[in-house]
């Protein structure tokens, strides 16, 4: 264990290039390692416990030690995300959410060292299908840590640009149970691209409405309302860009119809 910083950073000085995977043999050999020095930790932990400490220190104790392993592993296996396979990836995402939501820098790196390697083991679309499918909540992961951590992809336009975000938000509403971060994506992401916009007054709100999600979940509901708030105006109104949301819109049912129209009144006018 008194290596073992040495060794981390020299798995990260030979995985410096992220266009380069790792090797099957080196992630073995890694995880090797890894699995050693959490037993030797462990085993260092449980000695340095007082046999007379309280049941309530002891979980807090536990629950500190198991953070401080799942952190050493997590350091390890960034620099060999590049050469994970996607269930790997999609069983460690997760943890680096979890343990990283308040550090950009790192979760950016997680997300390069999936995306640019050549080949990727997993390509943009796929990352980003695969971050709104977390079930934050079985991870423990707070929903703002969750959703910040969304907000380091998307922030990221040089990356991810407007064509795996459009992709990503295609299959994404074809999923039974929608995304909780859907719509959101969907707004944020048109604001900073103008092909994700036309994209989602083309076909999302349509698909949205299509799929009466008034019905299933009233918050994607509400996103939907917002999103045509933000995006249909009478200041910049054009009706060649819109016209498959107003024939949605249309189409809704008494109440919504006059939910819609109480936010875009002059619609009326249409």
């Amino acid at each position: 264990s008194y290596y073992h910083p040495i060794i981390l950073l020299i798995v990260g000085y030979l995985h410096n290039d992220i266009n380069i995977p790792s090797t099957s043999s080196m992630i073995d050999k890694v995880q090797n390692f890894v699995n050693r020095l959490i037993v030797v930790l462990r085993k260092t932990d449980l000695g340095n416990n007082d046999v007379t400490t309280s049941d309530n220190n002891e979980s807090k104790e536990n629950k500190q030690s198991h953070l401080d392993v799942e952190s050493i592993e997590l350091s390890y296996y960034l620099p060999l995300l590049g050469g994970f396979d996607t269930n790997k990836l999609e069983e460690y995402l997760p943890k680096y959410i979890k343990l990283y939501y308040n550090n950009a820098d790192v979760l950016k790196s997680v997300y390069h060292r999936i995306v640019l390697t050549r080949p990727p083991p997993m390509t943009k679309t796929a990352l980003i299908t695969a971050l709104h499918r977390i079930n934050f909540e079985a991870f423990d992961i707070k929903q703002k840590s969750y959703l910040d951590s969304l907000s380091v992809c998307l922030n990221d336009d040089v990356t991810f640009t407007s064509e795996p975000i459009k992709e990503a938000l295609k299959i994404l509403t074809d999923d039974s149970t929608l995304p909780v971060a859907l719509v959101r994506t969907a707004l944020l992401a048109s604001k900073g691209h103008v092909d994700v916009r036309k994209y989602v007054l083309n076909e999302f709100i349509p698909k949205l409405i299509q799929r009466r999600i008034w019905e299933t979940s009233l918050t994607h509901w509400e996103g939907v309302k917002h999103c045509i708030k933000n995006f249909i105006t009478s200041n910049n109104i054009n009706i060649n860009t819109i016209e498959s949301t107003l024939r949605a819109i249309l189409s809704l049912p008494g109440l919504q119809l006059k939910s819609i129209l109480t936010i875009i009144p002059f619609m009326k006018s249409l």
